[in-house]
């Protein structure tokens, strides 16, 4: 009898959910590297997700941080460019809903944290939500 010829084992997530989990880990590990306290990570809220939340000690509030990931860096294709507005306002929502939820008095602000390359490319703090997006870089 011959041995069957077996295909290589495959992954149970895509490649992009795999690519989006490890660009969290190292936004996660950025944050901590400048003394925020993780809070949770893909919290579920109604129809949102909130990547990251976090504890600015510095500026005593808590965040609410989206992570946008590329598996390599290219001038080109930024992570940042998959910040949409439909995305921007389900991150406003989502923010809200927990804000509520918990009765949360204290102050909170929405960041966006890019990864390119296996690092963090890019921290913008306090996103503006109109047309032209103010930037705080760290």
């Amino acid at each position: 009898m011959m041995d069957a010829i077996l295909p290589p084992p495959v992954s149970p997530l895509p490649d992009h959910l795999i690519t989006g989990n490890r660009g969290e880990q190292i936004a996660c590990r950025f944050l901590q590297s400048l003394g925020y306290r993780i809070l949770g990570r893909n919290l579920r809220l109604a129809k949102d997700e909130v990547d990251i939340l976090a504890w600015d000690p510095a500026d005593a509030v808590v965040v609410f941080a989206e992570v946008k990931t590329r598996s390599r860096m290219h001038g080109d294709y930024t992570p940042e460019l998959n910040l949409t507005r439909q995305k921007r306002a389900n991150m406003i929502r989502g923010a809200r809903q927990w804000v509520t939820r918990r009765g949360w008095e204290g102050g909170y602000r929405m960041d966006l944290l890019c990864v390119a390359g296996g690092n963090v490319t890019e921290h913008i703090k306090e996103l503006s939500w109109g047309e032209e997006q103010g930037r705080r870089r760290c």
